[in-house]
C-alpha cells in the first residue's frame, strides 16, 4: 500500500508546479530500505541462534588488523570473533513503522551495552552498528539461558 500510495503522487510536489521532487524522495526513501534491509552473510559465518527478533552469527577472523587491541581492551579471550545480530523485518508491521522499530531497537541496545560496559559491567564491545545488524565482540562460554537451566538442574 504505501508503494501504490507514493507512486500516486508522482509528477507533483504539493506546490502545484508539476515538478517530479516527488519520484525523486520515493527513489530515496526506497534506496534507504533497501540499505536497511541489505545484509549478506558470508560463507564461514556460523548461525548460533535465532529468536523472535534477531538471528545471531559468529564471524571468524573478525578485524584481524585489530588483534592486539581487541585483547587489550576486551573482556574476552584474544580470539578476533565477533558477533553479528541481525533484526529481521516483522512483514505483519508496516515497512516505515517497521525500519523506525529496528533502528530505534538497535540504538537503545547499543547505547544500553556502552553504559554497562563504561560502569565496569563485563559484557560485549561494540564493533559497529549498520541497522539492522549490531556488530559485537564474541564472548566464549555459555548463553544466560544454558546458565540459569543448568543451575535449576543443580538445585533438584
Amino acid at each position: 500500500l504505501w508503494r501504490m500510495a507514493s507512486s500516486n503522487t508522482e509528477g507533483t510536489n504539493g506546490s502545484g508546479d508539476g515538478a517530479n521532487t516527488n519520484s525523486e524522495a520515493d527513489n530515496n526513501d526506497s534506496n534507504k530500505k533497501t540499505k536497511l534491509n541489505e545484509f549478506q552473510v558470508e560463507s564461514d559465518w556460523t548461525l548460533i541462534s535465532q529468536g523472535a527478533e534477531a538471528k545471531l552469527w559468529k564471524i571468524p577472523n573478525y578485524l584481524p588488523q585489530l588483534s592486539t587491541w581487541t585483547t587489550t581492551t576486551s573482556s574476552s579471550s584474544s580470539s578476533t570473533h565477533a558477533l553479528a545480530k541481525q533484526r529481521f523485518s516483522k512483514s505483519y508491521r508496516h515497512p516505515i513503522l517497521d525500519e523506525r522499530l529496528t533502528k530505534s531497537r538497535c540504538k537503545s541496545e547499543v547505547k544500553c551495552l556502552v553504559k554497562c560496559r563504561r560502569g565496569g559491567v563485563p559484557c560485549p564491545a561494540i564493533y559497529g552498528v549498520v541497522p539492522p545488524v549490531i556488530y559485537m565482540e564474541f564472548v566464549e562460554g555459555q548463553t544466560i539461558r544454558a546458565y540459569l537451566e543448568q543451575q535449576q538442574q543443580q538445585q533438584q
